[in-house]
């Protein structure tokens, strides 16, 4: 059992990357925020102006107009319904309503989220520009995260520094543990064990 335990241990030390679990961490944050902050431009802009909310919107005004007929004078757009923003009470042209799907709203969020500045899309409802202001924010934080990342591994490469020492004595302290836990080996053995290096671990293999 203490072999099968030992070998464990050392399995993690050989596969574990912390190059690349950083690497997929970041990405599945990256995803995560893209879907959530395209989601909610949607819903918050672009439901103004979606098809059904424009067609429901249209059939009200024509409603109205029927009881209130416009004067002989009005503009042939003022029968034309026009979503405003709850928040600022300002319309939203047709020519600004950009976000009319949310993988549309996701070509706007990796814009912003990485601050090319193209801005062939942008919000122009006050909860949409609110959504915008905390993606921009976002796009710094994983920024920042992707650098550190990247950092780390100029270093492995060129310089051979050793970034996994932290993390396997994170790692093994957690095996340790569960061990310990299940009754694999005891309390002791596992002090013992902690306080081995990964050579040592290794001819301690060998002696079995």
């Amino acid at each position: 059992m203490a072999r099968m335990a030992l070998q464990k241990i050392t399995t993690n030390l050989k596969s574990s990357n912390p190059i690349l679990t950083n690497l997929k961490i970041y990405f599945i944050a990256l995803f995560s925020v893209v879907m959530i902050m395209s989601t909610l431009m949607y819903y918050v802009e672009g439901n103004l102006y979606s098809a059904e909310a424009l067609a429901h919107g249209q059939s009200q005004l024509d409603e109205e107009i029927k009881l209130t007929p416009l004067p002989a004078d009005a503009p042939p757009e003022a029968s034309k319904f026009m979503p405003v923003d709850p928040i600022s009470g300002n319309t939203v042209p047709e020519d600004k309503r950009f976000f009319t799907s949310i993988p549309a709203a996701m070509w706007w969020c990796m814009v912003t989220l990485t601050t090319t500045g193209y801005g062939d899309m942008f919000p122009v409802t006050a909860g949409g520009r609110l959504i915008a202001c905390i993606t921009m924010l976002m796009g710094l934080v994983l920024f920042g995260i992707l650098l550190n990342i990247v950092g780390k591994t100029i270093m492995v490469l060129l310089f051979g520094e050793q970034v996994m020492d932290d993390e396997v004595s994170a790692k093994r302290e957690t095996i340790l543990k569960m061990m310990v836990k299940r009754n694999w080996i005891s309390q002791d053995r596992a002090d013992h064990v902690e306080l081995l290096s990964e050579d040592e671990i290794k001819s301690k293999l060998k002696e079995f």
